[in-house]
């Protein structure tokens, strides 16, 4: 056998202990400052992700309020067309008495023609006007629920 020096060996030994502790160190630090930068990646993304939470929270408000407003907008509109619908029917109604007394006060011009002529024409107009009377109120109504369509839907103004 020969002879080899065991000095060499050891020495060979912790030289490549040292270069395989420093390239760990290296590969530890590495490592370490690559999770630095991952956490701080997570950071920003819970952050933002944050924000867009507030954001669709604030934006599901206003379209909720702006649907709201709509809603009460509608109910005053239909409450209006209610009183005017009323305030017809109460005209149509003063109409058609009003008529109805003309045609039976002709019985001083008394052709029985003329009456039944003027009866008719009492009922024809009380039809007229009560058939007006429920499409306009119908009208009204479709109106408002078009603005109220309108007036809900989401905008994207803040």
């Amino acid at each position: 056998m020969p002879f080899v020096p065991y000095a060499i060996i050891v020495k060979s030994l912790l030289i490549l202990l040292l270069i395989s502790s420093v390239l760990f160190g290296v590969h530890a630090y590495n490592t370490h400052q690559q999770d630095i930068g991952y956490q701080r990646a997570v950071s920003e993304y819970k952050d933002k992700l944050i924000a867009a939470q507030e954001a669709a929270r604030a934006t599901e408000v206003r379209m909720n309020k702006q649907l709201e407003d709509a809603n009460n907008a509608a109910i005053k509109r239909n409450k209006v067309i209610e009183v005017s619908a009323a305030a017809a029917q109460s005209a149509n109604d003063s109409l058609l008495k009003l008529t109805n007394n003309f045609g039976n006060n002709l019985s001083s011009t008394s052709p029985a023609t003329l009456a039944n002529t003027i009866t008719s024409i009492s009922a024809i107009l009380g039809e007229c006007s009560t058939s007006a009377t429920r499409l306009a109120e119908a009208a009204d109504r479709w109106s408002t629920d078009a603005v109220r369509c309108v007036d809900s839907w989401p905008t994207t103004k803040e």
